[in-house]
């Protein structure tokens, strides 16, 4: 099961839970990711960096040189990669944040920046989401 969260700018779409066998079974956390261009004028400089709180997975940063006025760019099911050490060593469940951050220029040089939190339950080595969560993994 997964959760999107949509602001003008940024859409995106991830796992509500995720644990060793996602993880292991390299079930994407991100499932999408679209950033559009909401303004009258065109963005320079685009820089998307992704992080978690706390750390389960390292950060991932993507440039993106241009994007016009009123176009989307879609960032399909990106790589991110889950530590396995982190999950192994977790013994009762949090709730984690995946922070995505989007920075940019606009074409009258005005700086400007968006970010969006999504909430993601991190479950310990030996406990399972359930069939609601990951019913794809129950013969994993």
């Amino acid at each position: 099961m997964s959760m999107e969260l949509t602001t003008k700018v940024l859409d995106i779409s991830v796992l509500l839970v995720i644990n060793f066998a996602s993880q292991q079974n390299q079930v994407p956390v991100i499932r999408s990711l679209i950033i559009t261009n909401t303004s009258q004028e065109d963005w320079f400089g685009l820089t998307l960096s992704i992080l978690t709180n706390p750390a389960f997975a390292g950060p991932l940063t993507y440039r993106i040189d241009q994007l016009k006025a009123g176009e989307a760019y879609a960032i399909n099911c990106p790589a991110y990669s889950i530590s396995t050490a982190y999950l192994a060593e977790l013994t009762e469940q949090l709730l984690g944040t995946l922070e995505v951050l989007l920075q940019l220029k606009t074409s009258a040089g005005i700086e400007e920046q968006f970010s969006q939190n999504c909430p993601i339950r991190i479950l310990p080595f030996d406990f399972w989401g359930g069939i609601t969560y990951f019913p794809e993994l129950l013969t994993a």
